[in-house]
C-alpha cells in the first residue's frame, strides 16, 4: 500500500470509536467490517478479505475501500477485478496522490 494511503486508512481507523454500536450505525458497521477485512488481509486470507470490503462497500461506499478490494482481489490472483477496483478508487479519489 502507498504510504500516503497506508496513512490515510490508519487514521480512519484509528479515528473511529470502538465498534460497540456497530449494529445500529451504518459508519460503524462499515468500518468494522473495514477492521476486519485488513485483519484478514494482512493474515494474507485475501477471498475473507474481499467479502468484508465488499460488504463494507456496500453500506458506505468510500473510495479507500476500492483501493483495498483491489490489493485484495490482486492477492487472489484475480487481476481483472483488481483493476476494476482500482479504476473505481481512482474515479471517486480523482486528485489523488497514489495514482
Amino acid at each position: 500500500m502507498a504510504p500516503r494511503l497506508t496513512i490515510a486508512c490508519l487514521a480512519l481507523i484509528l479515528a473511529a470509536p470502538p465498534s460497540a454500536g456497530a449494529q445500529d450505525d451504518p459508519h460503524e458497521a462499515a468500518m468494522e467490517l473495514f477492521r476486519q477485512g485488513a485483519l484478514e488481509y494482512r493474515g494474507g486470507h485475501f477471498e475473507a478479505s474481499v467479502e468484508l470490503l465488499r460488504r463494507a462497500y456496500a453500506i458506505e461506499p468510500a473510495a479507500v475501500l476500492q483501493y483495498n478490494l483491489a490489493r485484495a482481489l490482486e492477492g487472489l490472483g484475480d487481476l481483472e477485478g483488481a483493476l476494476v477496483a482500482y479504476e473505481a478508487f481512482l474515479e471517486g479519489e480523482p486528485e489523488t496522490d497514489d495514482r
